[in-house]
């Protein structure tokens, strides 16, 4: 149902149009002026807004221009309301950005005709960016791999070959142990960067992605052995504690294994002190808690968690682009599961991650 804002100075005017809307199955909101009517836009996001051209304290024209500079706003069409006719008047509204102008009183066939017009034109705008979208993605998916992949392979595999020459000089043993880490940590990268690409793409697809019923996971040693290869390779094998329940879940261990690297690398990446890895059946569902005495996150910077999104990179100085818990939680919620982070600044953070066992 299309939600459209009404700003409208007038009791009578507002209630009219109002009524309209609601009997051709729109969902409204009203504000009596300029002010407000910005303020509720910039909350609620309308897909579109009838606004008054003559108001008190902040006229149409402000607020239009007010949206057109905020970047969550910007595209929202605007028709203005009008008792004034003026050329000039309406050439300058267009000039800022209305989508249409109708001249008050305006007949409801002219209103819903109007408003039907901006919304397909917003539907079809919205429908061709995304196939665009969805095209170039796909481009990267399969061109990436390719032209990326193999040749770092190759430079990688050279390293560790060389390395482990007996005639390998210890000085040039040290640069080849550089070349290859850092071979791999670009290689994980890089793969990390595809995995997000197609895992954004399942969560905003329309179609329905159900997990698949007839994967059974006995997710103890996965996690064990995961957890573990992680830790040494921080060389901190004392500095993991393990506390896991058996049962069967329904996510293949391909999955489960990835979402628990990420979280666990997460946590010794951001921790210098004990990471604990726990898994517990608590009323018919698994819990995983994956626990740090990091620095934590504020509660702003858990809201914003996504894709390259890395907190305080400078402070922390740590590599990566951010992409560790927003994989994990997308892996998490398309394979039936819930997300959860908990986290207090200066003191500790708790990622839950929780499945339905499988009967």
């Amino acid at each position: 149902m299309p939600h459209i804002l009404i700003i409208e100075d007038e009791p009578q005017v507002r209630a009219n149009l109002r009524e309209i809307l609601n009997l051709n199955d729109f969902q409204t909101l009203t504000a009596p002026n300029g002010q407000e009517g910005l303020l509720a836009a910039q909350d609620t996001l309308p897909d579109l807004i009838l606004c008054d051209v003559s108001m008190p304290h902040l006229d149409g024209y402000g607020v239009l221009q007010a949206l057109r500079q905020n970047p969550q706003t910007n595209h929202i069409p605007m028709i203005f309301l009008t008792a004034n006719t003026d050329r000039p008047d309406m050439r300058r509204g267009m000039e800022l950005g209305a989508a249409d102008y109708l001249t008050k009183p305006c007949a409801p066939n002219d209103l819903l005709r109007a408003i039907n017009t901006q919304l397909t034109k917003r539907s079809q705008l919205e429908t061709y960016a995304n196939t665009k979208l969805d095209h170039l993605r796909t481009s990267l998916n399969l061109a990436l791999p390719q032209e990326l992949d193999a040749p770092l392979t190759q430079m990688i595999n050279t390293a560790d070959r060389l390395l482990y020459q007996p005639t390998t000089p210890e000085g040039q043993a040290e640069q080849l142990k550089f070349i290859r880490d850092t071979g791999l940590r670009l290689h994980r990268t890089i793969h990390n960067y595809l995995l997000f690409a197609d895992l954004e793409m399942l969560a905003i697809d329309k179609r329905v992605h159900a997990p698949s019923r007839h994967i059974k996971t006995l997710p103890c040693q996965p996690i064990i052995r995961t957890a573990q290869r992680i830790a040494q390779a921080y060389q901190r094998d004392h500095h993991l504690v393990l506390d896991l329940e058996e049962t069967v879940l329904t996510i293949s261990e391909l999955k489960l294994v990835k979402i628990i690297e990420e979280l666990v690398d997460n946590a010794f990446k951001f921790s210098s002190q004990t990471v604990y890895v726990m898994g517990h059946l608590i009323d018919g569902a698994y819990q995983i808690d994956i626990i740090d005495n990091g620095p934590g996150f504020t509660q702003q910077q858990i809201a914003a968690i996504g894709g390259y999104m890395q907190f305080d990179r400078v402070q922390n100085q740590q590599p990566g682009v951010g992409l560790g818990l927003a994989i994990a939680r997308h892996l998490t919620q398309l394979n039936g599961g819930q997300f959860g982070l908990c986290s207090e600044l200066g003191c500790e953070t708790i990622v839950t991650v929780t499945f339905p066992c499988s009967l």
